[in-house]
């Protein structure tokens, strides 16, 4: 879990999606034991390391449960694995249903020309904003218009009428299956320990810590807490959704 303070590129912890791509960053990461967070570790390197993308979720997650026990060997092991595409986007075949909601991931999705693809994956980011598709062609416009996940983001926070939208349920940080959800919660927990003057989240307490979920439950509510009761500003943070609210408020029926 971050710290309230920003994290130096530079700097080793157990955050996987902060420490650093290298073999002390893998170690911090790995003495957790916890394979999610190795498996978020894994798809940073596919993507970031070796400009490749995940092709197949289930695989990795076997592959994390059970790790190479240094970064050379997960590194070789990673460039030869039949579920992880390396090199032109176009030929990578990607399930728009359980690639993260991320930058990266809709450039891959893009890269396909696949128009079905492209809508699959609009629509989920539209769902995470608190939208539902009542009009086919708008939601296509905007993903062929789109050249950006921000762009995309930008035309959505203006409410366009080819969908209905419901505020009480966007950014909902429901747990899901799979990375897309660990990745957009993990981001949630470092925007609110980044933005928050009175509280370092070093101190959530380990009934509270030892789950993304509940780190983000304790984080969020906190944050929540330090800005009268007012979620995060945003549901997109460094090129990827995220979530802003945490899980007990939505329970409650609060905005």
């Amino acid at each position: 879990v971050a710290s309230m303070t920003r994290v130096s590129p530079c700097i080793v912890t157990g955050d996987p999606l902060t420490t650093p791509l290298t073999d002390e960053g893998f170690q911090a990461v790995l003495r957790q034991k916890d394979a999610l967070k190795v498996a978020i570790f894994m798809q940073r390197l596919v993507e970031e390391r070796l400009g490749g993308v995940i092709t197949n979720e289930l695989q990795l997650m076997a592959f994390a449960a059970d790790p190479a026990p240094s970064m050379y060997d997960v590194v070789s092991l990673l460039r030869n694995a039949t579920w992880v595409c390396v090199g032109d986007a176009s030929v990578c075949s990607v399930d728009a249903s359980l690639i993260p909601l991320s930058d990266s991931g809709y450039q891959r999705i893009r890269a396909q020309g696949n128009i079905s693809s492209l809508a699959s994956f609009v629509t989920r980011v539209v769902a995470h904003f608190g939208g539902q598709v009542v009009d086919v062609s708008g939601l296509r416009s905007a993903g062929q218009s789109s050249t950006t996940l921000a762009g995309l983001v930008a035309k959505l926070e203006s409410k366009p009428t080819w969908a209905t939208w419901d505020a009480a349920s966007a950014c909902e940080s429901e747990p899901r299956s799979g990375l897309a959800g660990s990745t957009a919660v993990s981001l949630s927990i470092e925007y609110a320990c980044l933005h928050m003057n009175e509280f370092n989240c070093e101190n959530i307490p380990p009934q509270c810590s030892s789950s993304l979920w509940d780190a983000a439950d304790y984080a969020l509510s906190v944050y929540a807490l330090e800005h009268k009761g007012d979620s995060l500003p945003s549901c997109y943070f460094k090129g990827a959704l995220m979530f802003s609210r945490p899980r007990a408020q939505r329970a409650a029926g609060a905005p």
